[in-house]
C-alpha cells in the first residue's frame, strides 16, 4: 500500500490518530480493501498540496478549487487549479486529474473515516466531502480540512496537530482567536468563530466556521489599513526591545539553536539575535497584537473596508508594533520578478508602509531583522519536534544582507535602475 511521507500526516487525521487502522493506495490498486474515500493529489504525489475529493460533485470540487487557486503559493498552481476548476464546472471527465489515490480499509463493516464521523458530529450533519490541504517543506506543516456540502457551501475548516509542535500551534490558535473575537468585533478585521476544539485521540483539533464574503488577496501593503487595526487591538505599554518578552523567548530559543542548524545557518542566527540586541536592544517599541503570519494568503481584502483573516496559529499580544507590516512586505518583496537589489528594496518599501500605517518608518531595519530571525527559529522549533524540514538557507542569506544594510553607519543612498518605471532611476535613502 501507498503512503508517501508527505501523505503520513494525512492519513494520521483520516484514522483518527490509529495508523493501520486506514491505508492509502493509487487508484486501480485497492486489492479489493474496501474504499472509504477517493482524492486527486494535486500538483503530485511527491508534492502534494491538496488533495481534491472525487466525489460530492462538479459543486463541491469546484469550491475546493477555488479556495486552493486563491491561496497556492505560486502563479503555475494557481492557474492550474482554475483549469481544473473549468473542468470540473464543464462536466469534462477529469483528464488532467492524474495522481489518483484511494483511502481503504479491511473492515466491511465501515462507512466512514473517523475523521468524517467527528466532524460530522461537530457540524451536525455528515452530508459533506473533505478536502486537505499540505504544505510539505514547512516548519509547522500540518493537514487542513476543508468540509464542503454537495452545493459547494464551505461548512468548515479543521485543523489537526499530529506531533508536539503542531498540536502546540493548534491549541493556541483556539486559545488565542477566542480571547481575540471580543476585540475584533467592533473592527474592520474579521476572524474565524470556533465550532469546536480540543483532543481527539492523540491529536489537536480546531474546527472554524468559514468566514463570510470571497475577497481578493492583497498583492500591496497599501491595500491593507488592517494591519494597523490589528495592532491597535490589545495596546500594551512601551518598552525596550530588549526588555521584552517577545524578545527573550526569540533570544531562549536563538541560544538554543546551534545544534540543530547547519553551520553556516547556525553562524547566522547567533550573530543575528546577538547584533539585534546590540544595535536595537534599546529602542522602544509600541506593543500590540501581532498576527505573527501575515502574509498574503491569511488575508482577503472584501469591499466596504473590511478584511477577512485567519491562520492565527502564531498570534502574540504584547510585540513591537510594525512587525506584522514588514513581515507583509519581505514576502511580497522577496517574491517580486525584478533586477533591483533585495534588501534595498525591502527596506525602502518598509518605511514607506510603516509610515503610512502610522508606525515609525525608522524601524524598518529592526523589525525587518527581527522578523527574519523569527522566521528561521521557526524551523528551530520544527528541529526540536524532531521534524525534518526543507532547509532555510534563504532566511539566513536574508537576514545577514539586512544587518549589514547600512551597516558602515548613517543614512546612504543607493542608485537602482527600476525597470518598472520606464527605466527611470530611482535614488532611494534609507538611515
Amino acid at each position: 500500500m501507498l503512503c508517501p511521507r508527505h501523505l503520513d500526516s494525512a492519513l494520521q487525521v483520516l484514522s483518527g490518530g490509529q495508523f493501520g487502522m486506514l491505508q492509502m493506495s493509487l487508484a486501480g490498486k485497492e486489492n479489493g480493501h474496501k474504499i472509504l474515500e477517493r482524492y486527486a493529489v494535486f500538483p503530485g504525489l511527491d508534492d502534494p498540496r491538496v488533495l481534491i475529493p472525487l466525489t460530492g460533485g462538479a459543486k463541491a470540487r469546484t469550491a475546493v478549487l477555488a479556495q486552493y487557486g486563491t491561496g497556492a503559493g505560486s502563479r503555475v498552481s494557481r492557474l492550474a487549479a482554475q483549469v481544473l476548476s473549468f473542468e470540473s464546472r464543464l462536466g469534462l471527465p477529469l483528464l488532467s486529474w492524474g495522481n489518483r489515490v484511494s483511502v481503504v480499509t479491511d473492515s466491511l463493516g465501515a462507512k466512514d473515516t473517523p475523521v468524517h464521523g467527528f466532524l460530522a458530529d461537530v457540524l451536525g450533519t455528515g452530508d459533506f466531502v473533505m478536502s486537505f490541504r499540505l504544505a510539505p517543506g514547512r516548519p509547522n506543516s500540518k493537514p487542513v480540512i476543508q468540509a464542503v456540502s454537495p452545493r459547494g457551501q464551505v461548512l468548515a475548516y479543521a485543523k489537526f496537530g499530529w506531533d508536539e509542535l503542531t498540536r502546540r500551534l493548534v491549541r493556541h490558535e483556539a486559545q488565542f482567536l477566542r480571547e481575540l473575537a471580543p476585540l475584533c468585533r467592533q473592527s474592520a478585521v474579521a476572524i474565524p468563530t470556533v465550532l469546536g476544539s480540543g483532543p481527539w485521540r492523540g491529536l489537536e483539533a480546531l474546527i472554524v466556521q468559514q468566514l463570510p464574503g470571497r475577497g481578493r488577496s492583497p498583492i500591496v501593503h497599501t491595500m491593507l489599513p488592517a494591519a494597523a487595526a490589528i495592532a491597535s487591538l490589545a495596546p500594551s505599554p512601551p518598552k525596550a526591545l530588549a526588555e521584552t518578552r517577545f524578545w527573550q523567548e526569540i533570544r531562549t530559543l536563538a541560544s538554543q539553536s546551534s545544534p540543530l542548524l547547519s553551520a553556516g545557518v547556525a553562524a547566522a542566527v547567533e550573530h543575528g539575535w546577538k547584533t539585534v540586541e546590540a544595535r536595537w536592544g534599546g529602542i522602544v517599541f509600541p506593543l500590540g497584537v501581532s498576527h505573527g503570519d501575515w502574509i498574503p494568503p491569511n488575508i482577503r481584502v472584501l469591499k466596504g473596508g473590511r478584511f477577512n483573516v485567519w491562520d492565527w496559529e502564531r498570534g502574540k499580544i504584547g510585540v513591537p508594533l510594525g512587525l506584522d507590516i514588514m513581515q507583509f512586505v519581505m514576502f511580497v518583496e522577496m517574491r517580486r520578478l525584478t533586477k533591483l537589489p533585495l534588501m534595498p528594496r525591502i527596506i525602502h518599501v518598509g518605511r514607506d508602509a510603516l509610515q503610512s500605517k502610522g508606525f515609525n518608518p525608522d524601524n524598518a531595519q529592526p523589525l525587518a531583522a527581527i522578523s527574519l530571525l523569527r522566521s528561521l527559529l521557526w524551523f528551530v522549533e520544527s528541529r526540536l519536534a524532531g521534524r525534518e524540514e526543507s532547509n532555510c538557507n534563504e532566511f539566513a542569506t536574508a537576514l545577514a544582507a539586512c544587518l549589514h544594510f547600512g551597516a558602515a553607519g548613517g543614512a546612504f543612498e543607493t542608485d537602482l535602475q527600476n525597470n518598472d518605471h520606464d527605466g527611470k532611476t530611482e535614488r532611494y535613502q534609507v538611515s
